[in-house]
């Protein structure tokens, strides 16, 4: 994203953030990658192809977690929920056919079957400071789901949603599918209660401001899972072998991997398309994969992975159009 001065959401603050930052806005969620794994040894063979504890897991619980190939890398990263009878993946946009294809190798005679959800169902996502207190009054068959991540199914007007919270946006966001004989009455609905619609730019922004990695741009294969700092909720050191995990293990006993994913405040009107690198005295020492102009900093913000060394708050680093300063915390 090359930002200029009509990209700037502080020139005059878009409702669409102000609605997602500080009360409540939705948008639909539709292009996302949505998967449901059926089958008796699902827990099992998921167990021994990502990076978390999935067969620790009660009906309605979830976890975030890589799917890495044998050296390791990061080739998926994903929410997965546990129901009765089936797990549901969830991930960003056209990861569907390269994680099924890379799992698909190891099925082998496990009674596994991976099922594309996403044409049957409608998805939206609800978001910020006040979403759960809105979702209450609308689905008040039974409380939302809590924990980060999980999910549970709730009646509305005698049809079943499935509502999910997970980390996506800060403060709060919660992930909606419905089928799609009932979609158009909820989307209704949705648009009639006066919470605001929010345009993809103001989505986008508050992701970059929540500190939030999307696979396909600032998780690629080229990463290690370690490297977005994220152990303590994505990766069980406890669980027993997987794919990638003597990778994975060798790392944690090292004590460190040489890239951190971070925050990026840059001191500029404008920035060079991403990806783009950041320099510290003449060595390249960071490269930035997403920008945005962020109200909250009235300055450009960025995600992406500095060298450690590098990597403290408030480290000074440079571009050709703009230094920048690292951060250690979302806003």
């Amino acid at each position: 994203m090359n930002i200029d001065s009509s990209d700037r959401l502080s020139d005059v603050v878009d409702p669409d953030y102000v609605a997602l930052r500080d009360a409540v806005g939705w948008c639909g969620w539709d292009r996302f990658t949505r998967y449901l794994v059926h089958g008796a040894d699902r827990e099992k063979f998921l167990q021994a192809y990502c990076t978390n504890d999935v067969v620790r897991l009660e009906p309605g619980q979830g976890c975030e977690a890589f799917v890495p190939n044998g050296q390791g890398k990061a080739i998926g990263f994903v929410n997965l929920f546990r129901e009765s009878d089936r797990i549901v993946l969830e991930t960003t946009p056209d990861q569907g056919p390269t994680l099924v294809n890379h799992l698909d190798r190891y099925l082998l005679r496990s009674d596994v079957r991976f099922e594309d959800d996403a044409p049957r169902v409608r998805r939206m996502m609800v978001a910020g400071p006040a979403a759960r207190e809105w979702l209450s009054g609308q689905l008040p068959g039974g409380p939302l789901p809590e924990a980060l991540p999980s999910s549970r199914g709730l009646q509305w007007r005698g049809q079943t949603l499935w509502v999910a919270r997970l980390r996506w946006l800060l403060p709060d966001c919660y992930l909606i599918a419905v089928d799609l004989e009932h979609a158009t009455s909820w989307f209704d609905h949705l648009r009639d209660s006066g919470i605001r619609e929010c345009n993809a730019a103001a989505v986008e922004c508050c992701r970059i401001e929540s500190g939030t990695p999307w696979f396909g741009s600032d998780i690629t294969p080229d990463n290690l899972p370690q490297e977005l700092g994220i152990d303590d909720r994505a990766i069980s050191f406890k669980k027993g072998c997987y794919l990638g995990q003597e990778t994975i293990a060798r790392i944690d006993a090292l004590g460190h991997v040489n890239w951190m994913f971070r925050m990026f405040q840059f001191q500029s009107d404008g920035l060079p398309p991403v990806p783009f690198e950041l320099t510290s005295q003449g060595k390249r020492v960071a490269r930035i994969t997403s920008t945005t102009w962020s109200p909250r900093l009235a300055a450009p913000l960025g995600l992406g992975y500095v060298r450690r060394g590098h990597h403290a708050d408030g480290t000074t680093l440079e571009c050709p159009e703009a230094t920048a300063k690292v951060l250690t915390r979302i806003l």
